[in-house]
């Protein structure tokens, strides 16, 4: 998701080690991997993880896992499934805002240009500009329930 000015939840940098742990002992379980395997790239991936502080760059890393380490790519899978059903759900806290501050019509308006659109994150940008106050609002918002 779009680095918005948030700073990364501790406890988004845990889960992320977490999946990744998971996913490292799930093919090292299966003989996909030697637990030597395992441990190099635990090492290596516990190092860098540290140092992701934002949603822009855990975006990063899941992205390059891939690159860094092929058995990794299924954690990337996950993440962009999870990037997906965030957006979906910023857009959503997006419009209820919208329906408080700006009333059902201009709601619908917003409803039918995100149906039409191909790229949220564009949209979301473009929302961000149009709509500063009722978008930072539904920053606020997100950030309670989902961060």
């Amino acid at each position: 998701m779009e680095d918005f000015g948030v700073k990364l939840h501790p406890v988004k940098k845990i889960q992320l080690w977490q999946t990744i742990k998971k996913t490292v002992f799930g093919k090292m379980d299966n003989n996909v991997i030697t637990p030597e395997r395992a441990d190099e790239i635990l090492g290596n991936i516990r190092e860098k993880i540290t140092q992701v502080n934002s949603p822009e760059q855990a975006k990063e890393f899941y992205l390059a896992l891939p690159q860094m380490y092929r058995e990794l790519a299924p954690v990337t899978q996950n993440f962009i499934v999870q990037e997906s059903r965030a957006m979906e759900q910023l857009l959503a806290l997006f419009l209820d805002v919208i329906i408080d501050e700006k009333g059902i019509d201009s709601a619908g308006d917003l409803m039918e240009r995100m149906h039409d659109s191909d790229d949220q994150i564009l949209l979301i940008q473009e929302f961000q500009v149009q709509y500063p106050d009722e978008f930072r609002i539904c920053l606020q918002r997100f950030s309670q329930k989902f961060a």
